[in-house]
């Protein structure tokens, strides 16, 4: 018994709307639970990336349980892109994005690959690998 993979993890927003986009427009993700959140009858809203979600949950909110330190701007999150670092490259820059770093080689879990680092509205570090 033990760990069999990656769930889910908790994005903290100063403004949920701008960042639900964001992840949407930028990076494909699939919005869940925003009308609900909006009328009171979830917690929070979610984004799905395939077998994953992340919860975006509003800066200042006291939803437990939580991080120690759960602040807007606090992560670096690597996603693995699903065609080469010169595609994930252009898309940033066709969505606007600024480019913080890359690309560049990088050691991912699954090995040598190329990333290319954007941050979304809050600040957080997102960096996109690219094997193969």
């Amino acid at each position: 018994m033990g760990v069999i993979g990656f769930d889910h993890l908790v994005l903290v927003a100063c403004d949920v709307h701008a960042t639900l986009d964001w992840y949407r427009r930028v990076l494909g993700a699939e919005v869940r639970d925003l009308a609900a959140w909006e009328a009171g009858a979830a917690e929070y809203p979610v984004l799905h990336f395939g077998s994953w979600k992340m919860n975006v949950h509003p800066a200042g909110g006291d939803l437990r349980p939580r991080a120690t330190v759960a602040r807007p701007g606090t992560l670096d999150i690597c996603l693995a892109w699903d065609a080469g670092v010169d595609a994930a490259h252009r898309h940033l820059l066709a969505h606007g994005q600024v480019i913080e770093f890359g690309p560049v080689g990088q050691d991912g879990a699954r090995g040598a690959g190329n990333s290319v680092y954007t941050r979304d509205p809050d600040g957080n570090l997102v960096e996109l690998i690219c094997y193969g």
